[in-house]
């Protein structure tokens, strides 16, 4: 904030400058812009708005606004026109002026502010005495109060926004007799500033806007104990108190819910006892049910034991049978006798042309067996790799899909289907001793050896091509 005793350095500081810029109406001082108030900028006439209007350029339009509201500056006192001269300073300050008038208009729109402070100070003065008998002066005075503090705070940052080093600004030299309009010299605007930091702006009226400065440690500490005593008495203390009647609301609604949570919880309760009965009477037929069922799979355990044993037993003695001949001789004790010529016997036998054929034959017969089902399981192999790789893959599914949705195909084990957002492969049913045997697609592919990474479908191109160049 600038203080009174400052302004007499200001004084100082501007007393020269008239001297520098006197002899023209503007030019350039230290390579800035200088300006000068002259006469014909603020005659009464001129300040209307269409005597600036000639230049509709956006650097003519922000000229023009300034000069208007330097001339309703020095010609009017009125608070309507103070807001007229004030919305043209600030927007043209917004908008971005030469530094000097930049300067010029933060002056100007401070010393406004103060006019205005001080129109509303005093009624706001005048409406205090009123308020105490009337609810709506009362309302008026905190308007009033409102207003001045507000204006007050504008001039105060106005005031501030000056740069002192660059104000280069001045008013034209005219002689009193020649001129109607008194107070037309810069020292004029200096010493309205100074008389508005007398009145308006004097830390007096600091507490008017809730502004505290320059208290003491003392007061600093009463005014906060004397704070936190009202705040203390007023909030916490007393069965009346805005902390103590909360506190009681919850403990209120606390207790509400308690209750409520206890009467839901034997209504749920009262509801669950059916259930639970019909549980347990359900559980009970269980058991029942379950029990016989156990006594009989464990009867048939113990019968399954007794019979593998016995089976076992009769293995026993058919192994043992092995070694008498077809003349009821038991060779096993014979058997660690080399020489035995009955053993021998029974050997020449076995190795005869009776038997040595038959046992060669069945030997061939188990080997072409075998063969064929191992090229049957090639076979299904590469009959697999061509379903997946090739009819399932991603690009053939529309078609594959569309075409299984015939009702002549509905019952081809071949054909894929939806559940969900996921296909389903086909089921394969297979009869076998009197009894169906289902298998799907993939269960049998993945028997037949066909690799996991193939085995899905949706193949893209490139899984496609590898799979297929593996078919063999």
């Amino acid at each position: 904030m600038l203080r009174t005793p400052k302004l007499f350095v200001l004084l100082m500081l501007l007393v020269p400058l008239p001297l520098l810029i006197s002899a023209a109406p503007q030019f350039t001082y230290n390579g800035l812009e200088t300006y000068t108030v002259t006469v014909e900028k603020v005659q009464p006439a001129h300040c209307a708005p269409e005597h600036f209007n000639r230049d509709n350029s956006e650097g003519g339009k922000r000229e023009s606004k300034f000069h208007r509201a330097v001339c309703i500056f020095h010609n009017s006192a009125r608070p309507e026109d103070n807001d007229i001269a004030l919305s043209l300073f600030q927007e043209n300050q917004r908008q971005g002026l030469p530094p000097v008038k930049q300067n010029f208009s933060a002056l100007l729109e401070g010393l406004l502010h103060c006019r205005q402070a001080d129109f509303y100070f005093k009624r706001y003065r005048a409406s205090a005495a009123r308020s105490a008998t009337s609810p709506l002066a009362a309302k008026k005075n905190l308007l009033e109060k409102t207003r001045f503090c507000r204006e007050r705070r504008l001039a105060m940052a106005s005031f501030s926004d000056v740069n002192w080093e660059h104000a280069y600004f001045d008013y034209e030299a005219v002689a009193a007799a020649n001129f109607s309009l008194p107070f037309f010299t810069l020292k004029d605007r200096i010493k309205e500033m100074g008389a508005c930091y007398g009145g308006v702006l004097s830390t007096d009226l600091n507490p008017e806007c809730g502004l505290i400065s320059n208290m003491t440690e003392t007061e600093i500490e009463n005014t906060s104990s004397s704070a936190v005593a009202s705040v203390l008495k007023n909030y916490f203390e007393g069965a009346e108190s805005p902390i103590t009647a909360m506190f009681s609301r919850k403990v209120e609604r606390a207790q509400g819910l308690l209750s409520s949570a206890n009467a839901r919880i034997t209504k749920i309760s009262n509801k669950a006892a059916p259930l639970n009965n019909q549980y347990s009477a359900l559980y009970n037929v269980y058991s029942t049910i379950r029990d016989k069922k156990l006594d009989k799979i464990t009867g048939d355990y113990r019968n399954s034991v007794l019979l593998s044993n016995t089976i076992l037993d009769e293995f026993e003695r058919w192994k043992g049978g092995l070694f008498i001949t077809s003349e009821g001789t038991n060779l096993l004790r014979k058997i660690i006798e080399r020489d035995n010529p009955e053993l021998e016997g029974e050997l020449k036998r076995i190795t005869g042309k009776s038997i040595l054929p038959k046992l060669q034959q069945l030997l061939s017969e188990i080997k072409v067996l075998s063969n064929q089902e191992e090229a049957y399981g090639k076979q299904v192999k590469q009959l697999c790799q061509i379903y997946f790789c090739e009819l399932l893959k991603k690009k053939n599914l529309p078609t594959i899909i569309n075409f299984c949705r015939k009702t002549s195909m509905k019952k081809n084990p071949l054909c894929i289907g939806l559940e969900g957002d996921s296909f389903r492969d086909g089921i394969i049913t297979i009869n076998f001793n009197g009894s169906d045997h289902k298998s799907s697609v993939l269960e049998l592919c993945s028997r037949a050896g066909l690799t996991a990474a193939y085995a899905k479908i949706g193949l893209d191109r490139e899984e496609s091509t590898k799979c297929l160049k593996q078919l063999n």
